[in-house]
């Protein structure tokens, strides 16, 4: 649904004018889910200054700066590329933690990751479907 809102805010505007509303539509979704999600993180245990500082850390740069990216570029490839490019990093967790901290990761995670990054390779490959593609308007 990110995905499909930013290209329907972004769809008819070529300049930086759809930013702002894309970027308010960001926050407004991240303050409902968390809005959503407060009720089972809440009490907290006595959170430590680290904590807040992680926390902080992540938001800025796990959440907002990998949304601006995401809003800037969601203007540059088609909604398919950019779902798939998304896709990713839930894709690879399973292998970054098996790298990081030797957890292995299950079948499932593994066959789920081989098709999603095979589908991507075999599209990449063959081109591009023309019903995935913006159009451009000719002059």
């Amino acid at each position: 649904m990110t995905i499909l809102g930013l290209r329907w805010l972004g769809r008819d505007s070529e300049d930086h004018a759809a930013g702002p509303a894309a970027a308010s539509a960001v926050a407004c979704g991240n303050v409902a889910a968390c809005l959503a999600a407060a009720p089972f993180a809440l009490p907290l245990e006595h959170p430590s200054t680290t904590d807040w500082a992680v926390v902080v850390f992540l938001g800025v740069f796990q959440i907002a700066v990998a949304y601006i990216f995401m809003i800037g570029g969601m203007r540059r490839v088609g909604a398919f590329e950019g779902s798939l490019l998304l896709l990713l990093e839930p894709i690879l967790s399973p292998f970054w933690a098996w790298l990081v901290h030797g957890e292995k990761p299950n079948l499932w995670a593994s066959l789920g990751g081989a098709i999603i990054i095979t589908a991507t390779a075999v599209f990449t490959l063959l081109g591009r479907d023309q019903r995935f593609t913006r159009k451009t308007p000719t002059a």
